[in-house]
């Protein structure tokens, strides 16, 4: 269990890793919407997992696209656009459309243009924790375009180029810090595959391995207490930054002597993206108009139909796109 796996970032092992940090975000936004709808401040402890596992996935996302871009070369990116872009655009439009039915039918809603062009750009949302889909959009538009420029043609200008662009365009736009809290992942992420031959030899020898995990782990620990006790609101911003890079290198070096196999983890995992997006409507769904405060039956009865519901959307999407687009996911 705790030697070193050669293949710890591959696609069966990162479907693992997906549906554990879905839980994590689950259980992050279970402590949110406690307090929210119950003023149940039982959860408040697991709230930071939220951006913790997002980082890990923004991570993930740039470790994918750096791994495409050196190993399939840039004829990889002449269909980009119709196999990662316009899917996860349509999928999207797809929850607006969800989220918008039942908010004017539960709760009244009266539909904003203004805020109809932000949720189908970048900006506030009608989809409950939409805004990671809009990121992962625009970093995706920025990686094609940028790929597809000089600037290019040297690796490592790229991910830097990206968050570059993608954090003037929050700040422009004077977006929640949120948009912008765990973004550093992404070039850690994009960076980590391309030195990862050295560090596959430090971590092979568990000696240094040991040292690694601790030291991180400390750092993390450290900045993680700082980022909650220091009061300079700026400061406090940069650590949680600081915080955002670190934990996607803990999770990594875990994982790398670590061995997870879990076919739910896997099931989870293959659903990542609609569990994200469906579970605020069912915490908003059993919390505001059910109300069932008793907090295990709300979790299991959140947890469950999220789960039901994203099975289903997500194999009626698969066909959908299978046949509109003629490709796999």
């Amino acid at each position: 269990m705790f030697r070193f796996n050669k293949q710890y970032i591959n696609k069966k092992n990162t479907e693992i890793y997906k549906g554990i940090l879905v839980i994590c975000v689950f259980f992050a936004h279970l402590g949110n919407y406690e307090i929210n709808y119950f003023d149940n401040y039982s959860f408040q402890f697991l709230t930071p997992l939220g951006y913790l596992a997002v980082s890990v996935f923004l991570f993930l996302s740039g470790y994918g696209l750096s791994y495409s871009v050196n190993e399939k070369g840039k004829f990889y990116f002449n269909s980009f656009i119709k196999r990662r872009v316009l899917p996860l655009y349509i999928e999207y439009i797809l929850f607006v459309v969800l989220y918008t039915i039942y908010q004017v039918i539960f709760f009244k809603m009266d539909i904003s243009f203004a805020k109809l062009f932000t949720t189908l750009t970048i900006g506030e949302t009608y989809v409950n924790n939409g805004w990671y889909v809009q990121c992962i959009i625009i970093i995706y538009l920025l990686f094609y375009v940028i790929i597809s420029s000089k600037i290019g043609e040297t690796h490592w200008i790229v991910p830097l180029a990206i968050v570059g662009v993608y954090t003037g365009l929050c700040i422009i736009l004077q977006l929640d810090f949120i948009y912008v809290q765990s973004i550093a992942a992404f070039i850690v992420g994009y960076f980590y595959f391309l030195l990862q031959d050295t560090i596959n030899q430090k971590l092979e020898n568990d000696r240094m391995f040991l040292i690694m995990a601790i030291f991180g782990l400390s750092l993390f620990l450290i900045i993680f207490v700082a980022s909650y006790v220091i009061g300079n609101i700026i400061i406090r911003r940069i650590l949680r930054i600081l915080v955002c890079t670190v934990v996607p290198i803990i999770f990594v070096i875990g994982v790398s002597h670590i061995k997870f196999d879990s076919k739910i983890a896997k099931i989870i995992g293959e659903l990542s993206l609609e569990m994200y997006l469906l579970q605020g409507m069912f915490f908003s769904f059993w919390g505001s108009i059910c109300r069932i405060e008793f907090s295990l039956m709300y979790a299991i009865l959140v947890f469950g139909t999220t789960f039901l519901s994203a099975k289903i959307v997500h194999y009626g999407f698969k066909k959908m796109r299978n046949i509109n687009f003629g490709i796999k996911r």
